[in-house]
């Protein structure tokens, strides 16, 4: 016959109502109170109406659109604007698909190899956007020209830094 498990203390407990709810409204009145003082106190320059008849040049998507137009930059449109979004989203909506055992579930960095594997993804993620960041500036042709066989490799340094063969950034 299963035993009966032993019912909770109440002094275990932390209620919603009033510990959670309090503490949260007053996060959100702070936060609103905080907002409404630096609206009043900075001002925020306002345009023009907006016109029709005359767009900037180059025209800038509002600040949502961001990511989407910074991919535009670097890819086709149809790549840019349909399939890496479209990848994006249907990843994000499995997420919560990917693993459904409740093992440790609500403890940060439970298994074993979770610090090592947050270590690893840190270091390949930073040196990851730095090699990104080199490649698409085009400073990765300087690197192999100055690396390359029969150059004076350092003779300037760091080699990254020399401005020739550098593809400028586009005008805005």
């Amino acid at each position: 016959m299963p035993s009966v498990r032993p019912r909770r203390q109440r002094e275990e407990e932390l209620l919603v109502w009033p510990d959670l709810v309090f503490v949260e409204f007053i996060a959100a009145l702070i936060f609103t109170i905080t907002f409404v003082a630096l609206a009043i106190l900075i001002n925020a320059p306002l345009q023009d109406r907006a016109n029709p008849a005359n767009t900037p040049n180059p025209s800038k998507a509002p600040w949502y659109f961001l990511n989407l137009q910074e991919l535009l930059i670097h890819m086709h449109p149809a790549l840019a604007g349909v399939i890496v979004p479209t990848v994006f989203l249907v990843l994000l909506a499995a997420v919560p698909y990917f693993d459904t055992s409740n093992e440790e579930q609500g403890r940060w960095l439970a298994t074993p190899r979770a610090w090592p594997n947050m270590i690893v993804g840190m270091i390949v993620g930073f040196v990851g956007t730095w090699v990104l960041i080199v490649y698409d500036s085009s400073k990765h042709i300087v690197l192999y020209e100055r690396f390359s066989v029969g150059s004076e490799a350092f003779r300037v340094w760091p080699p990254f830094m020399a401005e020739e063969n550098v593809r400028t950034w586009p005008e805005t």
